[in-house]
């Protein structure tokens, strides 16, 4: 699958409420809220961090799933290859991995609300733990990202393009 998104450092968190009700105004629709646990591996020969590579263990509740992130193939919108599967227990899966040369880098844990707009742009509101507020719009016309910008600069939110993944961010602050 390919992965077509467009991460946003927001600048005024207290404006989160005000860009959620923005967004409904828009016609956005609320999905819901959840926590994310992303625990991140690095490669035993080869340096993820040059090859602009990510495999990581996602859990959401009792969902977990195995993500290998391919390198980007543009920055704005970050477009990479992503490929993900599910599985049911994570420390049989963490096992096969550390077995296999894997090893842990962190663990990044966000707080994420989720809103659809338009049937196909996903909005997701994340606070993540030692980072703050980021706003992530997923779809596959760029020119839908643009339109969320607008959204973005009516509601009175300011924000600023991030380009770098959470897991860059989050190493940066260790």
């Amino acid at each position: 699958m390919i992965e077509k998104e467009i991460k946003l450092k927001l600048l005024d968190e207290g404006k989160i409420s005000v860009l959620e009700k923005y967004i409904e105004k828009k016609g956005g629709i609320f999905l819901g809220k959840y926590s994310i646990v992303d625990e991140y591996f690095s490669h035993p020969c080869r340096d993820f961090k040059q090859t602009d590579e990510a495999l990581r263990i996602r859990i959401i509740n009792n969902n977990i799933e195995l993500t290998y992130k391919s390198s980007r193939a543009a920055n704005i919108p970050k477009i990479r290859e992503e490929f993900t599967v599910k599985v049911n227990n994570y420390e049989v899966l963490k096992t096969i991995l550390l077995k296999l040369g894997f090893k842990p880098i962190t663990k990044i844990t966000k707080h994420r609300r989720m809103f659809i707009l338009n049937g196909d742009v996903k909005i997701f509101i994340d606070n993540v733990d030692r980072l703050g507020y980021f706003v992530e719009v997923e779809t596959e016309l760029t020119e839908k990202i643009l339109n969320f910008i607008g959204i973005l600069k009516e509601a009175g939110v300011e924000w600023k393009l991030e380009h770098k993944t959470y897991l860059e961010l989050y190493l940066e602050t260790v």
